[in-house]
């Protein structure tokens, strides 16, 4: 009798969802009203452009500051001459950057000198094999 009844439900002998059988709403679909919702929030987007101008226009500080943080990056712009570890320690030690931006700095650094490693490494290997089959030729 249990087995006629899980053949009728959409759960498992444990009373969870069984993969496969459900009829639910397919993956990645949208609801009707979440649609509907959106497009009406879409069809706002020229008029919230046109009252954020004159906002901006009139100089009001909260248009600014939503221009200015949905425009600029997320962290602090830094202009180095040259980005060497030795700039940055001099940049943290006086206090131009701080520690959170300098170690940020230096992870980035990192990732670049392994890329470049990795680079390097890789023509290597293509001159050994070139070098091997140039000699493997010969020999046939």
């Amino acid at each position: 009798m249990t087995d006629s009844v899980l053949n009728l439900s959409d759960r498992d002998n444990k009373g969870r969802f069984a993969a496969g059988r459900s009829k639910g709403r397919p993956v990645g679909a949208v609801a009707r009203v979440s649609r509907d919702l959106l497009q009406q929030v879409k069809a706002l987007g020229p008029r919230a452009i046109d009252k954020l101008t004159e906002a901006l226009d009139a100089n009001q500080e909260w248009a600014v500051r939503l221009i200015l943080q949905h425009c600029l990056p997320r962290g602090r712009a830094v202009e180095f001459e040259e980005m060497t570890v030795d700039d940055l320690v001099a940049a943290a030690k006086s206090s131009d950057i701080s520690l959170e931006e300098f170690k940020t700095a230096v992870d980035a650094m990192a990732k670049v000198h392994d890329i470049q490693e990795l680079e390097q490494l890789c023509e290597r290997i293509d001159q050994l094999e070139a070098m091997l089959n140039g000699k493997a030729q010969s020999r046939a």
